[in-house]
């Protein structure tokens, strides 16, 4: 995993749309785009596997459980910063601008 190469790097903020599947409902998806079949049963929790990979990986999603995607109502756009960071302000924008998705934005401050 990409999170994995940098891990514990004190100056990097990663950002996109991950995609992860938070209904047990849609959680077939996954099969369907090329997971193991494990990984399609309603009880296994994509976002909890991806929230302790951020976590061990010394990142920390000030947007978490906000909702960024307007159809499945669910975090798939993410701003992750690194732990020792200072996460000012992170928020969604109310307005899509014609996107299924809303801006996310957060001021940080990465000291030394």
């Amino acid at each position: 995993m990409v999170i994995d190469r940098i891990a514990n790097n004190d100056r990097t903020i990663v950002a996109g749309d991950f995609n992860i599947i938070d209904r047990p409902l849609f959680a077939f998806y996954n099969w369907l785009m090329g997971a193991s079949f494990f990984e399609s049963v309603p009880w296994y929790s994509e976002r909890n596997n991806m929230e302790e990979a951020f976590s061990r990986a010394n990142f920390y999603n000030p947007l978490a459980g906000k909702k960024t995607i307007l159809l499945l109502k669910n975090q798939t756009d993410h701003i992750l910063t690194p732990k020792g960071s200072r996460v000012l302000s992170a928020r969604v924008s109310e307005n899509s601008f014609g996107s299924d998705h809303y801006p996310v934005m957060a001021e940080i401050i990465i000291e030394g």
